[in-house]
């Protein structure tokens, strides 16, 4: 069995030595729900949650479902088209376990043209994770469904690493591992993150950030990263805004999205309402999202 250091090594050489090819058509685009970032306050991140922890984790890193547990629900609005995501993560003796589930539904205008989505799109996933060593290690599966309106559908898996490093907590995931996974079209992509520790401004204000970076086989590479400054005025009462950045797609085959994102929450003790706001590029309607999360 490898060790948790040599599975670190592996992944991030794996990233380091596929090969870069930015061209005009995007050959590994994949889904359009698996292009937009899961879940309000990694939105409002620019996507930057590979170390990120909570119940949207799962989307993200499954090593991560082990650092924090709770629930969330999402809805996102783009267009004519709806988004609904649910996330929940626990424990079952040493392990972190996590389940979500994602589905788009269009209606009227489109977030993608009709023939990119022609039904609706669902993604089921589960994931376990364990620490060894200091070291978070997961591995999820997913089940992926290209269109509601048939059956049928293909697996896809994942793995990712996460730990503490210099105070910074650190992850490493790959997304649809393999090249033959039974659901045309989706992207092997290498995740690296960092969450940065919170810094104090103030005696109610905190700051925090974070930074990722994601590889796709066959296509380009993808540097995001939010920063998040925290009020708390009374004890238990938050209040968060949120900035994101992210390289904007250009690939024919993606959906535009804005390079900007903006977000915020409240937050009462351990429940908390996000938002974020994409707004609108190359035609796309601007993407509206919605979430509670508690933890």
């Amino acid at each position: 069995m490898r060790s948790p250091t040599s599975i670190v090594t592996l992944l991030v050489a794996a990233m380091i030595c596929a090969p870069i090819r930015i061209t005009a058509q995007c050959r590994y685009c994949g889904l359009p729900i698996l292009q937009l970032p899961a879940g309000a306050r990694p939105l409002g991140l620019g996507g930057a949650y590979v170390a990120g922890d909570g119940p949207d984790a799962v989307f993200y890193n499954p090593a991560q479902v082990g650092a924090g547990h709770g629930s969330t629900v999402n809805v996102a609005r783009a267009g004519g088209a709806t988004l609904g995501e649910f996330a929940t993560t626990g424990s079952m003796g040493p392990l972190g376990v996590g389940a979500g589930f994602r589905f788009s539904s269009r209606g009227g205008a489109a977030v993608t043209p009709a023939d990119q989505l022609p039904g609706g799109e669902m993604v089921a996933v589960v994931a376990a994770a364990t620490r060894t060593h200091g070291i978070w290690v997961g591995a999820s599966a997913s089940f992926v469904n290209a269109d509601l309106a048939e059956s049928g559908g293909g697996a896809a898996f994942g793995a990712g690493v996460a730990a503490r490093v210099l105070g910074l907590r650190v992850g490493v995931s790959g997304e649809n591992i393999g090249s033959d996974i039974g659901a045309a079209g989706l992207p092997t992509t290498i995740s690296v993150g960092v969450e940065l520790p919170s810094v104090s401004l103030g005696t109610y204000v905190d700051l925090t950030g974070s930074l990722a970076v994601s590889r796709e086989r066959d296509g380009g590479v993808f540097p995001k990263g939010g920063v998040e400054m925290s009020y708390e005025p009374v004890s238990g009462w938050t209040f968060t805004g949120r900035v994101g950045m992210r390289r904007a797609p250009l690939e024919s085959g993606r959906i535009p999205q804005s390079a900007l994102v903006l977000g915020g929450s409240f937050g009462l003790d351990a429940i908390a309402v996000d938002y974020a706001f994409s707004p609108a590029r190359g035609g796309v309607p601007a993407t509206h999202s919605l979430g509670l999360r508690i933890q």
